[in-house]
């Protein structure tokens, strides 16, 4: 993790899930320095920090959704929208599920980093700008126009 501080937020999202029923399919519970393994949690609820808070950690939060519309809504029933995935076996359906979401990179059967050129962006409280691509870096120009009387 990037120090300490990040360390101790992911574990502490990690623990309060298990304490309130989350259950761990894998990752090891001991964390040296500033490190944090890997872990796959299912049976997360909507309530729980890890799914209402950004992580950035290595951590997959898996929950149940009655329908897909029910999925769609809780994904963006929320105010980070950094990124998301859909993944399904008919990608057709996968395209039109993706195109429902409001988070600013989307990724079909894929993660969320597009093609190369593309810009890592967020929406909502995820950020503001872009970067990651000629325009990404535009941002942080300031354009002038100089002239002169002849």
């Amino acid at each position: 993790m990037i120090n300490e501080r990040q360390r101790d937020h992911v574990i502490g999202q990690i623990d309060e899930a298990l304490i309130n029923g989350a259950r761990a399919l894998c990752g090891g519970a001991d964390h040296p320095d500033w490190f944090v393994k890997p872990k796959v949690l299912v049976n997360v609820t909507d309530e729980m920090s890890i799914m209402k808070e950004e992580t950035f950690g290595p951590v997959v939060a898996i929950a149940r959704f009655d329908d897909v519309d029910d999925a769609v809504f809780r994904a963006n029933d929320n105010p980070y929208a950094l990124g998301g995935a859909v993944f399904g076996v008919d990608e057709v359906r996968a395209w039109q599920v993706a195109r429902q979401l409001e988070a600013g990179m989307i990724g079909v059967n894929k993660s969320t980093f597009g093609a190369a050129g593309t810009p890592w962006i967020g929406a909502r409280e995820s950020g503001y700008g872009f970067h990651g691509s000629i325009d990404g870096h535009r941002q942080f120009t300031q354009r002038r126009v100089i002239s002169r009387n002849r």
